[in-house]
């Protein structure tokens, strides 16, 4: 994510070229916050959710944003035709794990994409 927000969506496109993006159940997308943190945004298409987790109790506002920018451009590009948002829930999670000091966001990390599986958090 930090990529597509600082050098734009053009420098990531080959990354997932053999990837189906829109067919998978789950995207996950592991995020290096600014250099020193690690979060997770998982876009769930079977529930038509959009969910970020930060074991700092971040925002994510700007990375849910990249992260739709993004799939609504690779669908364009893809598939010829807008993705469809249409009873999308986009939301933060907020009753997940918090660490205590600032080392320990890759645990954290680790336990929220084991937690995702079943995405009850």
């Amino acid at each position: 994510m930090q990529k597509i927000l600082t050098t734009g969506q053009e420098s990531v496109t080959g990354w997932y070229r053999k990837v189906d993006l829109f067919g998978c159940d789950r995207l996950l997308c592991i995020i290096n916050d600014k250099g020193n943190h690690w979060t997770l945004m998982v876009n769930d298409n079977t529930q038509k959710e959009m969910r970020y987790y930060d074991s700092l109790r971040g925002e994510g506002s700007v990375y849910t944003n990249a992260l739709k920018k993004y799939l609504e451009n690779e669908s364009i590009r893809r598939q010829s035709t807008l993705f469809d948002w249409n009873g999308c829930k986009f939301c933060k999670a907020e009753d997940i794990s918090q660490q205590e000091n600032n080392q320990d966001c890759g645990v954290f990390l680790l336990d929220v994409r084991i937690c995702s599986d079943g995405f009850d958090t």
